[in-house]
């Protein structure tokens, strides 16, 4: 954190895992975290208050060094304010490391950038086919299943959809649209619950 802040006032910039800051986000962010320890404890949400004293715990110090009250930092007595910029350095340590996590929409600064892979144009792998919800024993045969699908599809509207737009699959002309919808009339399914033009 020493050399993060030399850097700030020699050059300018910070190197942070993320990317590189001005000195003046450097110098908002370890304001921002002296603060956030600094805090009472009692205002603070629970989680924000096992960050707190697990930062503090990490450093070897009580939470907020014992202190009381709160003070703004300047006016910490000088030990406390050491043992602040301790603790401040040991929450980097943390959030670098992965061992807390930040609440804060600029904690990601102190993690590095996360792995992109870039596709080689190779389509993923289909995921396996999951095996039907009946048992092996109870699984209806084709024709049972079929019966049942065309049961359906006489009285409930997704139920013809769904069968319609199965047996229309792959099929991109007039005719073969026109030979499922015959096959429609036929088993006496409404013409009404599906789709009538091709599939593109």
């Amino acid at each position: 954190m020493d050399q993060r802040t030399h850097d700030a006032f020699t050059i300018g910039q910070v190197e942070l895992p993320r990317r590189n800051v001005h000195a003046g986000i450097w110098f908002r962010l370890l304001r921002t975290i002296i603060d956030e320890l600094s805090c009472p404890i009692s205002g603070s949400r629970k989680v924000v208050t096992d960050l707190i004293r697990q930062v503090w715990a990490q450093a070897g110090y009580r939470t907020r060094d014992g202190q009381a009250f709160w003070y703004p930092y300047e006016q910490q007595p000088e030990p406390v304010q050491r043992h602040t910029m301790e603790a401040a350095a040991t929450a980097v340590m943390l959030l670098e490391n992965g061992s807390i996590t930040g609440l804060g929409n600029d904690s990601d600064l102190f993690r590095p950038v996360p792995d992109s892979v870039i596709s080689d144009g190779t389509p993923p792998p289909q995921p396996p086919t999951r095996a039907p919800f009946l048992p092996i024993g109870e699984r209806l045969s084709l024709r049972e299943a079929f019966t049942a699908a065309v049961e359906d599809a006489r009285v409930n509207p997704a139920g013809a959809r769904t069968l319609f737009n199965f047996a229309a699959y792959k099929h991109n002309d007039a005719d073969q649209i026109h030979d499922v919808v015959n096959a429609f009339i036929e088993l006496a399914i409404p013409l009404d619950f599906h789709r009538t033009t091709p599939n593109r």
